[in-house]
């Protein structure tokens, strides 16, 4: 399987953030990894009304959100609090992550199995 591209990286204490295209197929793989590392569920559909008054599941495109922000998280009093923010831009997702360093580790080693940073372009 093709790794995605993976353009920034970097922490501070407990704050870590990523850079990544902004598409469909790499925010469900990232989705998997963040189900594995924090038991966290990144929706990519929503319940709506149609116009018969029924609840219909409609699904969630994130190349079509832009200048938009969503948050995941819990609250448990112990290490395992986390609290991720996704903002999604013209061409990247911007993905921070507020948690314990154990499950920051934890979450770079899954991301290396799926993700690999671009060599540099030569001048």
């Amino acid at each position: 399987m093709v790794k995605i591209k993976l353009y920034g990286i970097g922490n501070e204490e407990n704050f870590n953030y990523y850079i990544f295209d902004k598409k469909q197929e790499v925010a469900k793989r990232i989705a998997q990894v963040m189900k594995k590392v924090f038991n966290a569920k990144w929706n990519f559909s929503k319940e709506i009304e149609n116009e018969k008054g029924e609840w219909i599941e409609e699904r969630i495109n994130v190349e079509k959100k832009f200048d938009f922000h969503e948050k995941i998280a819990n609250t448990p009093p112990n290490k395992n609090k986390f609290r991720i923010d996704i903002f999604y831009g013209d061409k990247k997702m911007f993905i921070t992550i507020n948690c314990h360093e154990d499950k920051r580790l934890e979450l770079n080693k899954e991301l290396l199995k799926i993700a690999e940073m671009p060599k540099p372009k030569k001048k």
